[in-house]
């Protein structure tokens, strides 16, 4: 599924961060922007 195919997405929500590792940290993040305009950070552990 793409992204711009997701229902959040259909309904306002903006992506903020692309899901995505940075250095060594162990895990990887993403944020998204909702429609009342609250960052919301998400993040899952990899390593």
């Amino acid at each position: 599924m793409k992204k711009t195919d997701s229902p959040s997405f259909a309904a306002g929500y903006e992506s903020v961060q692309e899901p995505e590792i940075n250095g060594d940290a162990p895990d990887k993040r993403a944020g998204i922007l909702d429609p009342c305009g609250n960052t919301w950070w998400i993040a899952i552990q990899v390593k």
